[in-house]
């Protein structure tokens, strides 16, 4: 069963072709998109729970089950935070920082096959890409 063959056979025999194929990158977007954003919460849960079991404490298991509603407590607080901008700044290159980050971060994640034909890049000079796309993402910093 070849999932990914089906939706696109599915989208092609119900709209033109021309949007067919933009509404399946749309959703190879959200895909890698949402694994990403998944992939983020449960990083930031690992990585509470090895700090806690090195500095040989609790951790953070106090807010829902095994603590999985700390990891979105700590996201809807960034979010509400309010945004700083520092007065000399170029706006647009501060403000354009965080894409860089993501943008790397999700052209890396990419190139990774999560099964035999689910991978958004199939490319023979994979390592080298990687390397040069990991290394991009300094980029942000200097901006």
């Amino acid at each position: 069963m070849n999932i990914t063959k089906n939706i696109h056979e599915w989208l092609f025999s119900l709209m033109p072709e021309a949007t067919a194929s933009i509404v399946e990158m749309v959703l190879i977007a959200v895909i890698y998109l949402a694994i990403f954003a998944v992939a983020g919460l449960y990083l930031v849960l690992l990585e509470r729970r090895v700090a806690a079991w090195f500095q040989l404490r609790l951790g953070p298991n106090r807010v829902g089950w095994q603590g999985l509603l700390q990891t979105m407590a700590d996201a809807l607080k960034l979010v509400s935070k309010e945004l700083t901008v520092t007065i000399k700044a170029d706006k647009f290159l501060y403000n354009l920082a965080p894409y860089f980050v993501i943008v790397t971060a999700l052209m890396a994640l990419s190139l990774f096959p999560f099964s035999k034909e689910f991978q958004a890049f199939d490319i023979n000079i994979g390592i080298f890409f990687l390397t040069a796309q990991t290394s991009s993402d300094s980029l942000a910093n200097l901006s």
